[in-house]
């Protein structure tokens, strides 16, 4: 069994989905591998380090992010969550191995502040995990307890 598999007669409890915009930064990352891919073959067919210094940007942050963001959780066998990030892996955590998340409501643009509830829930030994909270959380009460998320 892998480490985000379970077994058939487990009861599964949806605590977190994040619904249709995983697929549009899904695409959002596959354009910006696909230019970094493109930049570090320009590198390598004309031997300037300027195209890496382009690629880097670019592709740095397109495989963090995808690897922490969190498209569903699902809660197995009470103390445990299953998580499944934007690369479509599942990593299995204990909830004694999650930290205390950090919730911020509002987020900097370029004139004001626009509303944007997110949460990163540090895990011991682990990658973190990104929540956007405007995604669905069929049960919020129980989704706050779980992770210890104030109201």
């Amino acid at each position: 069994m892998d480490a985000g598999s379970h077994p058939p007669d487990e009861p599964i409890v949806v605590l977190y989905q994040y619904g249709w915009i995983a697929w549009f930064w899904r695409a959002l990352i596959a354009v910006a591998l696909t230019a970094s891919a493109f930049l570090l073959l320009g590198a390598v067919r004309f031997g300037s380090w300027w195209f890496v210094a382009m690629a880097l940007p670019l592709a740095v942050p397109s495989l963090f992010f995808p690897w922490v963001l969190a498209v569903r959780i699902d809660q197995v066998a009470g103390e445990e969550i299953v998580v499944t990030n934007l690369f479509f892996l599942r990593r299995r955590i204990r909830r004694d191995a999650l930290g205390r998340p950090r919730v911020k409501q509002t987020a900097q643009a370029t004139v004001d502040h626009i509303a944007a509830p997110r949460a990163w829930i540090p895990v011991r030994g682990r990658s973190p995990i990104y929540v956007d909270l405007y995604a669905n959380i069929p049960d919020p009460a129980a989704f706050r307890a779980f992770f210890k998320i104030p109201r």
